[in-house]
């Protein structure tokens, strides 16, 4: 491999954040000097580029509260509760015989995974049974409402991207705690 092939191959700027040590091209273990001063430049180049402060959010650690749509809300990830610029990561739990308020989101997509318990979710006005391991996709705009069937609290793990927000969070009924 010449350095006109790492030159010409090279990554753009921006993209060096995502780049890790081990992800860059192979060289010729037989290569030139100039090819692994290339080499050891673009890993030092990721490795400093790569360092930031992990945060990690244990279940215990999470305190509920509740959202617009009346289900009680762990947040993992998102404006709540961590840095989380671009999505949003929760747990919702509905009691036995509960129901969130009928709405949508403007922006967000949002898949619902559910962790335990069995539901009744209406989506634009289509019905779907669902039940722990199934996963559903919202999608922006799409006026959705998750009632509780089971004998059991249901607990649905929520990604949104972005991420969830009561300002693009939409009632389509009475909350009935108005």
């Amino acid at each position: 491999m010449s350095y006109a092939w790492v030159a010409r191959h090279s990554r753009p700027p921006g993209l060096a954040a995502r780049l890790s040590p081990g992800a860059l091209p192979r060289l010729d273990p037989k290569g030139s000097e100039a090819e692994w001063a290339i080499r050891r430049t673009l890993n030092a180049t990721a490795s400093r580029t790569l360092r930031c402060e992990v945060d990690v959010r244990s279940y215990r650690e999470l305190q509920p509260f509740v959202t617009l749509d009346g289900s009680e809300i762990r947040e993992w990830a998102g404006p709540v509760s961590a840095p989380a610029r671009n999505q949003s990561l929760a747990e919702a739990t509905i009691p036995v015989g509960g129901a969130t308020t009928a709405h949508y989101h403007v922006a967000a997509e949002e898949l619902y995974l559910v962790a335990a318990g069995r539901g009744r979710l209406i989506l634009d006005g289509e019905e779907r049974l669902i039940e722990a391991g199934d996963c559903a996709l919202i999608p922006p705009g799409a006026t959705h409402k998750l009632f509780n069937i089971g004998e059991q609290p249901l607990r649905v793990v929520c990604a949104c991207s972005p991420a969830y927000s009561d300002e693009d969070t939409f009632l389509t009924e009475s909350s009935g705690r108005d």
